[in-house]
C-alpha cells in the first residue's frame, strides 16, 4: 500500500518506519480480533475485516498496475541541475515531473499539450509547486534537440534518448 497518485512528496523515513509499523499493527490487530472471536465460535468480524483489508489491496495493486502501464511517449531532463529532475510525457497526455533529493523525491502530475513543436502543461502553480525549477510553456529547437522556457530564468529541458 505504498502507490500514492496526484502531486505528493516521499521521504525514506515514512518508507523505514511508518509503514512497517502501521502492517504491524494491523496484524497484531487481526490475531487478537481472531483468538477473541474464535472463543466465542463467532468469527464474522474478523472474517469482514479481513475481507474488507484484501479487497483494499487488491484494489490498490490494480490501480497501481494499472498506472504503471502507461505509454512513455518521451522523457526530458532538466540540464544542469544540482537536483535531477526527469519530466515524463505519457501517450494519454497526462505528465509526471520527479525531482530526485538525497533522501526522497517529490513528484507533480497534470496534463499537458505537445502541439508545433510548443509544449504546455496545464498547471497554472507549476511553476510554485516545482520552486521556479519548471514552467507551463516550452518550445522546442530542433537544432539542438532541446525544449526551451518561453520564460527566463528557467531552464532548458535535454530529450532522453
Amino acid at each position: 500500500m505504498t502507490k500514492f497518485y496526484g502531486d505528493y512528496s516521499t521521504v525514506i523515513h515514512f518508507f523505514l518506519f511508518v509503514i512497517p509499523f502501521i502492517i504491524v499493527l494491523i496484524i497484531i490487530n487481526l490475531v487478537v480480533l481472531y483468538k477473541f472471536e474464535s472463543k466465542r465460535n463467532n468469527t464474522q468480524i474478523f472474517r469482514k475485516t479481513l475481507s474488507i483489508l484484501l479487497l483494499l489491496c487488491g484494489l490498490n495493486l490494480l490501480i497501481g498496475f494499472i498506472d504503471s502501464k502507461k505509454s512513455i511517449i518521451m522523457i526530458l531532463n532538466q540540464e544542469n541541475e544540482l537536483r535531477p529532475s526527469k519530466l515524463y510525457l505519457y501517450k494519454n497526455s497526462t505528465y509526471k515531473i520527479t525531482t530526485l533529493y538525497p533522501h526522497g523525491t517529490s513528484n507533480y502530475s497534470g496534463k499537458y499539450r505537445l502541439e508545433n513543436n510548443i509544449l504546455e502543461l496545464y498547471d497554472t502553480n507549476i511553476e510554485k509547486k516545482t520552486n521556479d525549477r519548471f514552467t507551463n510553456s516550452y518550445k522546442r529547437n530542433e537544432k539542438s534537440n532541446q525544449f526551451e522556457p518561453t520564460k527566463n530564468n528557467f531552464n532548458k529541458l535535454e530529450i532522453e534518448n
